[in-house]
């Protein structure tokens, strides 16, 4: 334990060592810091975290006047593992330009390469070179190749700033802006002639993806992205040069141009073995490394890929992996071993002649697809004109066919000759309908009753749940796409029954108020979650200062392991206990000058690591000078009901909700906001919002909610030992019900004020803290482990069961604890607990979540 200690006590310091020296503009050398480590993994983890830091240090440091050589940078406009691309000011001709910087590659202050870099200089160079060569109106032209005094290696380009094909797909699904699959094979084809034209100088691109091709305003086609091409008809060059500006006498750097050939591994794409290009939209013979068939037929592969999303609403093989290490390897593992499922698989009416194109363009076998990229846009041409496609069929009958769609005036005459066979067949095609249509009615009735079962179940947020959230998107637009077909049914005389079914779908399909954008929101953090909150350079920081801090605090003791969902927040400034932000119920809180957590609507969980140990739980009211006395109220029964039972017992640590959750979390997990006091709800000048504690929620409802989310109910122990925090007086406040002015919403005044029914109110008829109901979870001050309202505003819910004896378990009620705000003092004690049926709704009754560790 101590070696582990040690280690990350090391490392910790030679992290905060590096980021002092660069701050200071000492230029530390990441590799050299990271050998500090004892150990290969800590130093293999180190240094990956410095680079990042560098990274993001490079970027935050950038200001409006930061510049890379003549260029004024602007903002950046993305990012791959290669090179940056930003928007920069030509200050000589007032124009934007878009920038290309290698993130891999940074110059010697003399001009020479670094030793082991040469490679990627010269693949940098080259993508350049060859882009600039290749002079067509869908590609982007390049303007100028360069080095910065600080040895940033660029090159500048036209900026183009409309959309992907991408973005313009996920426009289609949705339907929007004004996108139809015609338009969008438009933009394919164009896509098409540009690699035609680069194919026909020699050169494959290798990366053809949706999001390497851009659309303009006006129509402009362009196909990005050359890093990967590769000369395959012409030799290349016999070097590449680069002039350097700035020194007296300029210098060239000359390098041998970037080849895949690599001596002694006639079979390999790269030195190290690893695939080049995005597997999804890979060709077979790219997926096996096999480098000598990589050829024009690759490119061919990879735009039939695009197509297969344009169909399909999804990339090729996008089943074979969840997130994760493994999903790039089961991917390249498909394309290897066979096709992808088929088109109709996924779009059963989709045109039959774009399925041909597209099988036959993805073909696996090398000789079955298109032999040129030319008779590939010569099919897409043919289906936008109707004229017969190659790929689908030929012949008298099929050009016949595509003649009378083209020549449907002279056609509808000689179409009079079979008109009484056409009348007959009439009939029987409308019963087919009508049974059609019958069909489809019930199966997506019970469709829309899976997928809205499913979104209170697709939980918890985790990088295994995002092939789930994806089929249940998928299948939801389906469905909603299919809406005005149902409601045109019904126009015609369908079934009554379906005037319903269109009521509750167009509630489904609503854009803002349906359960579409929440799922998409949910698919987008499951995504993101494990970055956000162990695998990020700031999470994996922040872990290890926790990590470190939690085991060497006596009140603890623990090696806390990091936890997916779960990002550490510091310690509280008063309680020194460490608090974690639960990223699947809301945003993490930032701390004020002071410390003290900043709380909104959009807040998720905020759990406190409460420390084990050993308390008196329970009461008694017969020695005022023992543990835990508290005086005998009217009725009898002290400030407990028949909890007088003192027990010594103890707790492990556990992770316990430093508020009661509110009903903005309870809506982003749920959907729904069952409370009776919820936003909007208005007395004087207090208006109730999201930050209110949520209430009107059963036990067993909440029993189930948390286990989808990772989380539980606190135990009846539980809740007292955190909510006496220490203290053997009645309330955790103080021994008298004084003490809970400013610290407990309680009943008061404000109640017969508002119209409210209780008499508690009149065992404090002074008081009047302006709640006539629930107030906002962090109004009130915190107990001594940093816990809002453990005492009033509302009853919170505990696993246990209810009897007389809390070591006899009755099967009948469940435990409440710490009163509400229409209760009198003496029952926000911390010993005071009461049964309630497990399907109690009540405006007094809610909820705060624990976890275990």
């Amino acid at each position: 334990m101590q070696d582990a200690t040690f280690e990350r006590d090391l490392v910790q310091r030679t992290l905060t060592s590096f980021i002092c020296d660069h701050e200071a503009g000492r230029d530390p050398d990441p590799a050299a810091y990271a050998r500090r480590a004892p150990s290969a993994e800590s130093r293999a983890e180190l240094e990956h975290a410095l680079e990042e830091y560098l990274d993001l240090s490079e970027l935050l440091g950038q200001s409006s006047e930061a510049r890379i050589g003549p260029y004024r940078i602007e903002g950046e406009l993305g990012r791959g593992g290669m090179a940056r691309v930003y928007e920069v000011w030509d200050t000589d001709l007032n124009r934007s330009l878009a920038m290309k910087v290698s993130r891999k590659v940074r110059l010697n202050v003399d001009g020479t390469v670094p030793p082991g870099q040469e490679r990627e200089v010269a693949r940098f160079l080259q993508e350049a070179q060859i882009t600039s060569q290749l002079r067509h109106p869908g590609i982007v032209p390049v303007h100028q190749l360069g080095v910065d005094e600080r040895g940033h290696v660029f090159f500048t380009m036209q900026l183009i700033e409309e959309e992907t094909l991408g973005t313009i797909f996920s426009h289609l699904t949705k339907g929007e802006g004004g996108w139809t699959r015609p338009k969008v094979l438009g933009v394919l084809l164009k896509a098409c002639e540009a690699v035609a034209f680069a194919h026909s100088r020699g050169v494959i691109h290798r990366d053809l993806k949706p999001q390497n091709v851009m659309v303009g305003r006006f129509g402009e086609v362009y196909v990005l992205d050359w890093g990967l091409a590769k000369l395959v008809d012409e030799e290349a060059p016999t070097s590449l040069g680069l002039f350097l500006q700035g020194s007296p006498a300029g210098r060239t750097i000359v390098t041998e141009p970037w080849t895949d050939d690599v001596p002694g591994e006639p079979t390999r794409l790269t030195r190290s073995g690893s695939v080049v290009g995005t597997p999804a939209y890979m060709a077979p013979e790219q997926a096996r490394e096999e480098r000598a068939a990589v050829g024009k037929h690759t490119d061919v592969y990879a735009m039939g890929a695009i197509l297969y999303e344009l169909l399909t609403g999804r990339a090729p093989f996008q089943d074979a992996g969840s997130d994760g290490s493994g999903t790039r390897q089961a991917v390249l593992e498909r394309v290897s071993s066979g096709p992808p499922r088929s088109v109709t698989a996924f779009e059963p009416h989709a045109p039959a002649e774009l399925v041909a194109i597209c099988e036959k363009a993805m073909a696996h076998d090398v000789r079955a697809r298109y032999a040129s990229m030319v008779e590939l846009k010569d099919d897409l041409q043919a289906f936008l004109e109707r004229r017969a496609v190659k790929a689908y069929a030929t012949g008298p009958l099929v050009e016949l066919r595509m003649w009378v769609q083209r020549n449907r005036a002279v056609a509808a005459s000689v179409a009079a000759v079979v008109l009484t066979v056409a009348v007959a067949l009439a009939g029987w095609l409308h019963l087919r309908e009508e049974q059609h249509r019958a069909a489809l009615l019930r199966s997506d009735r019970g469709e829309l009753f899976s997928l809205n079962q499913e979104v209170r179940e697709l939980w918890p947020i985790r990088p295994d749940r995002v092939p789930n959230l994806e089929r249940w998107i998928e299948r939801a637009q389906g469905l909603a796409g299919r809406r005005e077909e149902h409601a045109l049914w019904l126009e015609r005389g369908g079934e009554p029954v379906a005037a319903g079914f269109l009521t509750q779908l167009a509630t489904f399909a609503d854009p803002e108020l349906g359960p579409i954008p929440q799922m998409e929101d949910r698919l987008d953090q499951a995504r993101t979650i494990k970055e956000r909150s162990v695998t990020g350079s700031e999470a994996r920081i922040l872990w290890a200062q926790a990590r470190a801090a939690i085991i060497e605090d006596p009140r603890y003791g623990l090696d806390l392991e990091p936890q997916i969902g779960l990002l550490p927040l510091g310690p509280d400034p008063k309680t020194e206990l460490w608090e974690f932000a639960d990223l699947q119920t809301g945003d993490p809180p930032l701390r004020d000058a002071d410390g003290r957590l900043i709380f909104n609507e959009e807040t998720g969980l905020v759990l406190v690591l409460i420390p084990g140990g050993t308390d008196w739980l329970g009461v008694q009211s017969e020695f005022p000078s023992g543990q835990n006395y508290v005086a005998p109220d009217a009725e009898g029964r002290g400030g407990a009901v028949r909890n007088e039972e003192l027990r010594e017992v103890e707790v492990s640590a556990f992770l316990l909700s430093k508020f009661e959750m509110t009903q903005g979390q309870w809506l982003r997990v749920t959907g729904e906001n069952p409370s009776q006091f919820g936003p909007g709800s208005a007395f004087e000048n207090r208006v109730t919002d999201l930050t209110h504690p949520v209430e009107l929620v059963e036990w067993g409802e909440c029993r189930t909610i948390f286990a989808r989310l990772g989380l539980r109910l606190p135990s009846e122990d539980e809740w007292e030992y955190a909510a006496r925090a220490g203290t053997d007086t009645p309330w955790s406040s103080g021994p008298s019900k004084e003490s809970l002015r400013g610290y407990a919403n309680l009943a008061d005044l404000s109640i017969p004020k508002a119209g409210l029914p209780t008499n508690d109110w009149e065992d404090w008829p002074d008081n009047d803290d302006g709640d006539a109901w629930h107030a906002p979870v962090d109004d009130y001050l915190p107990n001594p482990f940093g816990l809002h309202n453990v005492h009033g505003n509302v009853f919170e819910w505990c696993r246990d069961g209810w009897a007389i004896s809390v070591q006899v378990v009755g099967p009948e009620l469940r435990v409440v604890r710490g009163g509400a705000w229409n209760n009198k003092a003496a029952y926000l004690g911390s010993g005071y607990r009461i049964g309630a049926p497990p399907t109690l709704r009540r405006s007094s009754v809610g909820v705060r979540p624990a976890r275990d560790l």
